[in-house]
């Protein structure tokens, strides 16, 4: 039986092109600043990539996703804030935080919260950098490099991070709180 995807976790439609699927998930692109950075290097980035993987055969397609409850979260196994994952796969799977004073005032209250920080080349950025990302799509879609080493997360050993847990709670208590 064929499923319809290939072995590179790319799905393959009937028009003989292949479909790779970049994912955007986030607490808030409007207050957090590592979100909307990373979401404004995100969009450069595939921009960038669409017409050379049109030329392959491939379909860059962007999917944003607004984590803004636990469910959500749990049901995303989100681990961290901003995330990019490529065909399924977190492309800065070490995750490293550093604290986000614009995501502790959306949670509302005394709270703090940390948000993701990027690794490339040997420097630590606060949103993703272009240069990250192309290079993640482009291992994902020639298999030359390992997208998003996942081997140090377990699979079906999700649990919400505490970091999160703190956030959504806080939010929730202050019905002020926008997200």
């Amino acid at each position: 039986m064929n499923c319809g995807c290939n072995s590179d976790n790319t799905k393959a439609p009937q028009n003989g092109t292949q479909t790779l699927e970049v994912e955007f998930l986030y607490l808030d692109v409007n207050t957090c600043e590592p979100c909307g950075g990373t979401a404004q290097t995100l969009r450069e980035a595939v921009e960038i990539m669409k017409p050379p993987l049109a030329a392959l055969g491939v379909d860059l397609v962007e999917r944003k996703i607004h984590v803004k409850d636990q469910d959500i979260a749990i049901a995303h196994e989100f681990r961290s804030s901003p995330t990019i994952k490529i065909a399924g796969k977190d492309i800065d799977p070490a995750i490293t935080e550093d604290d986000c004073p614009s995501c502790g005032s959306l949670a509302g209250g005394d709270v703090s919260v940390d948000c993701r920080t990027w690794h490339w080349n040997d420097e630590v950025y606060k949103s993703a950098p272009v240069g990250k990302i192309v290079e993640e799509i482009m291992a994902a879609v020639t298999g030359t490099g390992q997208v998003g080493d996942n081997a140090n997360i377990p699979a079906g050993d999700y649990k919400l991070p505490d970091n999160l847990k703190q956030f959504f709670a806080a939010r929730n208590a202050d019905p002020s709180a926008v997200c």
